[in-house]
């Protein structure tokens, strides 16, 4: 997470999960928990029943620093409908 955004955490099945606090309005939102084993779980934060992603630790700080690294304005303009 970006050392400017604050997180939300709520205690489940043992876990602390956490959710960015940018996408606190928002209802697309996933959280993430580090499971202690060297596996990071993420699951739809709307829907905790579900079953959650488990990434190993290392493919999860990649993936997070890919994404910090990457412009997604061309994304999000295809995901609300522009071209």
């Amino acid at each position: 997470m970006r050392r400017n955004m604050v997180a939300h955490q709520r205690v489940d099945a043992g876990h602390v999960w956490v959710k960015s606090s940018r996408s606190a309005m928002e209802d697309s939102c996933v959280e993430f928990t580090d499971t202690c084993e060297g596996v990071v779980a993420v699951r739809d934060s709307k829907n905790s029943t579900t079953p959650y992603l488990r990434f190993s630790t290392d493919s999860w700080k990649n993936f997070i620093s890919r994404l910090r690294d990457t412009d997604l304005s061309s994304l999000n303009e295809h995901l609300q409908g522009g071209h």
